[in-house]
């Protein structure tokens, strides 16, 4: 009997995928009779919290145990296993309810809930399916509720609210809570000031989610996959309830303070730094470099809103944005067939967008900074030939030249490689690429290059500068001089300056300013020698005459032009104090123009020659 082309190959991976589900389904029955043990001895134990204990260290602190490798499958095997698991600690269960009813509890119920993670050896595709990331997805739908029908079930209930204040200063035995002054206190203080703590009910659940996201990042030095792919998925549930509407008013009284308070960019700041700069082009740093990229820019359906938008920018990625340089560190002294193979160049394509390049714009960031040593770096191995030796046989040199003309690994890799160049080159044409926007910058973009961009995205595009929320001045807050009615930047204006909020808008004064500082067509020492006979002169009972002159309606804009403005002009803001102000003088520096002074020396010259032709006739 002849068999088929491939039979035995398809039988092997029939063989290969039935061996792997009876393995996955032998584990999923070894928990599921774990579970309904725990559900048995409930009615043998009296004290509620052992057995929450119990039934955490059971889950969580078990070695047998990897809730990472388990897929969430609808199948009857999961099914009844996952019903067990939220009978037992789901969001719903009585013992989440007895967890939450003491921060004992909740510490020791995080600090299990995350080793669990940090102990796993699944890799980030099986942790993304997974029951663990399941039940975590359970309990952040509730935390942080983004749907009104989230938002109703969570009010309707209120056992979460008990015992929080009294407990919130108790003593701290655990590892965890002998590392709570030095990390979480720190880096949470706003948090447990009065004005969070003023009946919000949503308060307590946030606390939950402020300790697993400090506890994912400090258990380790080297994070595993699985608690990457956790903190991935709390940071998607976090910006997407800051970012929710919704009507409300604690729900919103929430979201307003965490909009001001950058606790989670002081949380994860210094852990993407920390594995980016240790770790090599692997598995780790394509999961932090994806979790950067969700960091620094939005879903597309929030460019659509500019105030969304605005406050992502603030919370997020003005924090972030500095971290691209050791990115693109990484990647230039990477190899770039393992760039390619891990799939590292795509999310970087993916990430600078028109889209973000414009945000990048707006932080006065230039994305060139970042897109073009890779350009360079793919250019380079797009242009590398084979070298070919001239002492190897005839018959080694005709195979070598036979294999190129078939599709080889290598040639694959430069055809991947070609398609990103023309990519990141089309989008440095961009003139949003540097700051301030260049629009020379579209001369790179060749004439058979096209962008594709959905009609979403070519929306935000149309948009421009000048309307776009980010470039819209905010004045800074200021204190007048009661004298010189210049604006001097108060301590919280220092802030908001630093930290880019606000600035002054010195446009409407630039001719003023002008005014007062020489111009190329002036000669600088002659104009600072008239600046300094001006101020000398100012008290001049023509000049004075000249001043009052100024103020009457028909003579007053005569009069005005040969008097030079107070310096500095009133209303400028300045950042500085104690600065003279000048009094108002007459005007000698236009003499310092090149014009002016050569009419001048020809008039002089011309009265020169006159005296000494007067002086010989004489």
């Amino acid at each position: 009997m002849e068999v088929p082309h491939g039979y035995a190959t398809q039988n092997r991976l029939e063989t290969s995928y039935r061996q792997v589900q009876e393995a996955e389904n032998l584990k999923a029955m070894r928990i599921n009779q774990l579970c309904t043990d725990l559900v048995a001895i409930k009615e043998k134990t009296l004290d509620p919290v052992t057995y929450v204990r119990y039934v955490v260290s059971s889950l969580f602190d078990n070695l047998d145990v990897d809730l990472c490798q388990l897929y969430y499958r609808n199948d009857r095997c999961h099914e009844d296993l996952t019903q067990r698991i939220g009978c037992l600690i789901g969001f719903d269960s009585n013992n989440f309810k007895t967890m939450l009813s003491s921060d004992e509890l909740v510490e020791e119920f995080v600090d299990k809930f995350s080793r669990h993670a940090e102990n796993s050896l699944a890799d980030s595709h099986q942790a993304q399916a997974s029951l663990y990331i399941w039940l975590l997805k359970a309990y952040l739908y509730h935390l942080l509720p983004v749907t009104q029908d989230a938002i109703s079930y969570v009010k309707s209930l209120n056992w979460y609210r008990k015992n929080f204040l009294a407990q919130k200063k108790q003593k701290f035995t655990t590892p965890f809570r002998l590392l709570k002054d030095e990390v979480y206190s720190e880096l949470a203080r706003s948090y447990h000031e009065s004005d969070l703590d003023d009946g919000n009910i949503y308060v307590r659940l946030f606390h939950f989610v402020e300790l697993l996201l400090v506890n994912l990042t400090s258990l380790s030095i080297t994070p595993s996959a699985s608690q990457l792919v956790a903190v991935s998925v709390l940071i998607d549930y976090y910006m997407q309830f800051v970012l929710s509407d919704g009507q409300d008013k604690e729900v919103q009284s929430l979201k307003k303070k965490l909009k001001y308070n950058h606790q989670f960019a002081q949380v994860l700041v210094p852990f993407l730094k920390r594995n980016l700069v240790q770790s090599s082009i692997d598995s780790t740093f394509l999961l932090c470099f994806e979790i950067l990229s969700n960091l620094l820019s939005p879903m597309p359906e929030i460019y659509q809103d500019e105030e969304k938008l605005k406050i992502f920018i603030e919370m997020s990625s003005f924090y972030f944005v500095d971290l691209l340089y050791i990115v693109v560190d990484k990647m230039k002294n990477a190899n770039l067939e393992v760039l390619l193979n891990m799939n590292v160049l795509q999310i970087f394509t993916e990430l600078f967008n028109n889209d973000f390049i414009r945000v990048l714009c707006a932080l006065r960031v230039n994305a060139t900074d970042f897109m073009e040593p890779i350009e360079e770096k793919l250019k380079s191995f797009v242009s590398m030939t084979s070298v070919v030796d001239l002492d190897e046989s005839f018959s080694n040199r005709i195979h070598s030249i036979v294999h190129n003309w078939m599709p080889t690994e290598d040639e694959s890799s430069k055809s991947r490689a070609r398609l990103f160049l023309k990519t990141i080159s089309d989008q440095l044409a961009n003139p949003y690429c540097v700051y301030p926007p260049n629009k020379d910058r579209e001369q790179r973009k060749t004439q058979d290059t096209t962008l594709n961009t959905t009609p979403a995205m070519n929306q935000a595009h149309n948009k421009t500068l000048e309307r776009s929320i980010f470039y819209k001045s905010t004045v800074p807050d200021y204190v007048a001089d009661p004298w010189t009615q210049m604006y001097h930047l108060t301590p919280k204006g220092i802030d908001q300056v630093l930290r880019r909020e606000a600035q002054f808008d010195y446009t409407k004064y630039r001719y003023q300013l002008a005014a007062h500082s020489p111009s190329k067509w002036q000669f600088r020492p002659l104009y600072e020698y008239l600046s300094h006979v001006s101020v000398k002169w100012s008290r001049h009972p023509i000049v004075v005459y000249l001043k009052r002159l100024s103020k009457n309606e028909v003579l007053g804009p005569v009069a005005s032009l040969a008097l030079q403005p107070s310096s500095p002009i009133k209303g400028v803001p300045v950042y500085g104090k104690n600065l003279p102000r000048q009094p108002e003088t007459i005007n000698l520096r236009f003499l310092s123009y090149y014009p002016v002074m050569l009419i001048v020396l020809v008039i002089l010259w011309k009265l020169f020659s006159a005296f000494l032709h007067v002086i010989y006739v004489l």
